[in-house]
C-alpha cells in the first residue's frame, strides 16, 4: 500500500521533467539508485519470509530491536540473511524460535549467556513491554518498556565489564517507574564522555577532494556566474551592480564559457530574502530527512552504509560528535557536494539557484553545528549560542534529547521547526521504511532545480557574444558617467564586435 504512492511519484517525476533532458538522465540515476536500494530490501526480506516463515515480522514482536546500532537485522550474524547462503544465526534466534517469538518468555532469559537479562539488554527490564501495545512513540508513563538507550544485543558476544555493570545499574522499580531518577539516568548517558579531549583523526582523503571542489564551485559561481555580486546586492543594489562592473571588466571572456548566461537577471532584495527563507527551511527538512534515513539504513549498502554506521553509533556514544574536531564533523555533508554540482549542471541553474544553494550550504554547516551544540553540557556554551537556542533559531538541547530518548521522532538538526512535517508523514510512512523515505530525500532534493527550471525560464544565448556586448556596454557606462552622456544601448553591439 505504501510502496505504490512512492513509486508512482517517482515515476510522475520524470515524465515532468521530460523536456528537460539532462536534469531528467540525472534523476534517473538517482532514482534507480533508490530503486536498488527498495529492491535489496524487499528481495533479502521475501526470502527471510520463505525460508524461515517463524521469522516472518519478528522484530514487530521485540522492543527496540531496531535500535540496537550495529545489527540491522537482530536474528543474524551478519545482520542479513542472503539468498544461497547458509546463515549464521544469532544464540537469540534459537530462544525466539522455541518460544515462538513471546516475549514474556524470552525476557527472563540470558541468551548469550552474557549475565544480562535479554529484557536488560533491549531496554525492558521489568519484562512489561507487550506486542499489543507497542507504540512507535515512548513514554514512560505508558509502564512498558523502560528505556530506548544504551542498548545491548541480546544473541551477541558478551560485552566488556564496564557496560554490563552500567546496564545493571539501569534497573528501576519495576512497580512503579520513577520520572525523576528515569531522567537522571538518561542525562547522565546523553552527557557522557562530554568533557573528555577532543580526539585528533587524520584528514581523509575523500573529504579533502570534495571540500576543493566546494570552494572552487562557489568561487567560479562567484567570479564568473554573478553570485559574489548577488550576494551584495540583497544588502544594497548599487554596490552589487558596481562590483559585477569590476567583475566583468577583468575576468577573461574565455573563462565565461560554460557558466549561465549573463542575461540571466540577478535576484532582487525581496527575492534574496525569499531564497534566505527558504533555505533554511529548506535544510531544517532536509537534516531530518537524511537523520532519518541514516538511522536504519543497513551498513552493507555502498556508500550510504559507511555514512548510516556514523549516525547509528551516535546512539550508543551521543558525544562522540564532540570529541572530534570541527572540520571532522561538518565536513561530512562535503562528500554531497559534487552531486549538487551536477543538479546545478544538468539544471542550467540560474543566479536565483546558485545563490540559494550558497545559503543552503552556509545553513547545512549550521546544522551540523548546531547538532554538536546539542550535546554540549551547559557550561560548554557561550552565551551567543544559548541565545540561539533559546530563541529557536538553532536547535535547543531539550528538543534533540526528547529524538535520543524516542529515536522515532524530531528527527531536524537544524532548527526543529519542520519536525511536524517530517513526524507527520513518519506516521504513515515509518523510519523503519528507509527505502521509501529515500525516494522522498531524492523529490526534496531536487525541488529547488525543479522549481528553478519552471518558474525562473533563463534565455539561452551565446555567451561569448553576450559577454562581449556585457562588457562593452560597461565600459560605455563607464565613458558616459565620466562625459556626463547617457547611455543608448544601441551603441553596445558596434562596441562588442570591437572587442572580438
Amino acid at each position: 500500500i505504501l510502496d505504490l504512492p512512492v513509486l508512482g511519484t517517482a515515476a510522475f517525476s520524470l515524465w515532468a521533467l521530460r523536456k528537460r533532458r539532462p536534469l531528467q538522465l540525472f534523476l534517473l540515476v538517482c532514482i534507480g539508485t533508490a530503486l536498488a536500494v527498495f529492491w535489496e530490501r524487499y528481495q533479502r526480506l521475501s526470502y527471510i519470509a520463505k525460508t524461515w516463515p517463524e521469522l516472518e515480522n519478528g522484530h514487530s514482536k521485540l522492543p527496540n530491536s531496531n535500535h540496537i546500532w550495529w545489527a540491522h537485522d537482530i536474528f543474524f550474524m551478519d545482520s542479513r540473511g542472503l539468498p544461497g547462503q547458509r546463515p549464521a544465526f544469532t544464540y537469540f534466534t534459537s530462544d525466539f524460535v522455541r518460544s515462538q517469538g513471546d516475549w514474556e518468555k524470552l525476557c527472563p532469559l540470558d541468551s548469550d549467556l552474557d549475565g544480562l537479562t535479554n529484557g536488560q539488554e533491549l531496554g525492558d527490564p521489568c519484562c512489561r513491554w507487550r506486542a499489543d501495545t507497542a507504540s512507535a512513540r515512548f513514554d514512560l508513563s505508558r509502564g512498558l518498556e523502560y528505556r530506548r538507550w544504551y542498548l545491548s544485543h541480546p544473541g551477541g558476544a558478551p560485552g566488556n565489564l564496564t557496560e554490563q555493570l552500567m546496564i545493571k545499574s539501569l534497573k528501576p522499580e519495576c512497580n512503579n517507574y520513577d520520572p525523576e531518577m528515569y531522567w537522571k539516568r538518561f542525562e547522565h548517558f546523553y552527557f557522557m564522555r562530554a568533557l573528555e579531549e577532543v580526539e585528533l583523526e587524520p584528514w581523509k582523503p575523500l573529504k579533502v577532494i570534495c571540500l576543493v571542489i566546494m570552494i572552487a564551485m562557489f568561487f567560479s559561481w562567484g567570479l564568473f556566474g554573478g553570485l559574489f555580486s548577488d550576494l551584495v546586492s540583497c544588502v544594497s543594489p548599487s554596490l552589487g551592480a558596481a562590483l559585477q562592473r569590476q567583475l566583468n571588466r577583468r575576468v577573461p571572456l574565455f573563462r565565461r564559457f560554460g557558466v549561465a548566461p549573463d542575461k540571466d537577471p540577478p535576484p532582487t532584495r525581496k527575492e534574496c530574502l525569499l531564497i534566505l527563507a527558504f533555505s533554511y527551511i529548506y535544510m531544517d527538512f532536509t537534516s531530518g530527512i537524511v537523520h532519518l534515513i541514516l538511522d536504519y539504513a543497513p551498513f552493507w549498502i555502498p556508500a550510504l552504509g559507511d555514512l548510516a554506521r556514523g549516525f547509528q553509533y551516535h546512539h550508543q556514544d551521543p558525544t562522540a560528535i564532540i570529541r572530534i574536531t570541527w572540520y571532522e564533523y561538518t565536513s561530512h555533508i562535503h562528500v554531497l557536494v559534487p552531486i549538487i554540482w551536477v543538479l546545478t549542471q544538468c539544471s542550467g541553474a540560474t543566479r536565483k539557484q546558485r545563490l540559494f544553494w550558497l545559503f543552503g550550504g552556509f545553513f547545512a554547516h549550521v546544522f551540523q553545528t548546531a547538532h554538536r551544540w546539542a550535546h554540549m553540557p551547559d557550561q560548554m556554551l557561550p552565551g551567543w549560542v544559548k541565545f540561539l537556542q533559546k530563541t529557536n533559531l538553532v536547535l535547543p538541547v531539550e528538543a534533540h534529547m526528547k529524538h535520543h530518548n524516542d529515536l522515532f521522532h524530531q528527527f531536524t538538526i537544524l532548527s526543529g521547526h519542520t519536525d511536524l512535517v517530517v513526524d507527520s508523514i513518519s506516521e504513515i510512512i515509518p523510519p523503519t521504511r528507509y527505502d521509501l523515505w529515500l525516494f522522498i530525500g531524492i523529490a526534496w532534493f531536487f525541488a529547488p532545480a525543479v522549481l528553478d527550471a519552471h518558474f525562473s525560464r533563463p534565455v539561452r544565448s551565446n555567451l561569448v557574444g553576450d559577454a562581449t556586448t556585457l562588457l562593452a556596454r560597461d565600459a560605455l557606462a563607464e565613458r558616459s558617467e565620466m562625459g556626463g552622456q547617457q547611455l543608448d544601448s544601441t551603441l553596445g553591439q558596434p562596441l562588442a564586435d570591437e572587442w572580438s
